[in-house]
């Protein structure tokens, strides 16, 4: 098997809840990915994966077969999620790094994140490693 680098999400700060562009990961049949996380201020309440088999338009949240992630900070440990890549809230001053393993994932990808309290400033940044 080959595998494939892509970024899903450059790293960049966020401040409000969002998605990423779409990805093409037509031809890819597992997908890793490892998640980079800076949580300045507020609280992340969730990072997703999400799917789309229609070219973009409906998209919905993939399922992890596996996925763990460590923080620093308050509530260190480590810990994993069926749905979420970030499978809890990492508040302000918390920094975590994320893996997850997707086997059905679609033709196109994007991440999504949820972000809450006052002036919130996230840096998010997800990469993929997909096996073709």
């Amino acid at each position: 098997m080959s595998k494939t680098r892509f970024d899903i999400l450059a790293s960049a700060a966020q401040t409000a809840t969002g998605q990423g562009g779409a990805i093409s990961v037509s031809g890819i049949k597992n997908l890793a990915l490892a998640v980079d996380i800076t949580c300045q201020t507020g609280t992340l309440t969730g990072v997703y994966l999400q799917g789309s088999s229609d070219g973009g338009t409906t998209w919905f949240d993939l399922l992890a077969t596996t996925s763990c992630w460590l923080t620093s900070g308050a509530g260190v440990g480590t810990t994993g999620g069926p749905t979420k890549v970030l499978a809890g809230n990492l508040l302000t001053g918390n920094v975590a790094k994320v893996w997850a393993n997707y086997q059905i994932i679609g033709d196109y990808v994007r991440a999504a994140w949820g972000i809450s309290g006052a002036a919130p400033w996230v840096t998010i940044g997800v990469k993929g490693i997909g096996e073709n």
